[in-house]
């Protein structure tokens, strides 16, 4: 009798739906614990001159004075 109260009461349902999103966020949590991690270890190596001038290089095809320029044609 009592669980056909809490059925038609919501109350059951409202309780899974309860333990459903504490799943999501626990999930979510750490998906974002993950992020945090990744993003203080890229903060620590750009304290490093060395990944700066390499994601330079990379990203925005920064040169030194004195590097060698392959330049190719399609």
């Amino acid at each position: 009798m009592t669980f056909l109260f809490l059925i038609f009461d919501g109350s059951l349902w409202k309780f899974w739906n309860l333990q459903r999103s504490q799943e999501q966020m626990q999930v979510r949590m750490e998906d974002l614990e993950e992020q945090a991690k990744k993003l203080e270890f890229k903060i620590h190596q750009a304290k490093n001159l060395t990944y700066i001038e390499r994601q330079a290089t990379d990203q925005f095809d920064y040169v030194r004075e004195g590097d060698l320029i392959f330049v190719f044609s399609e």
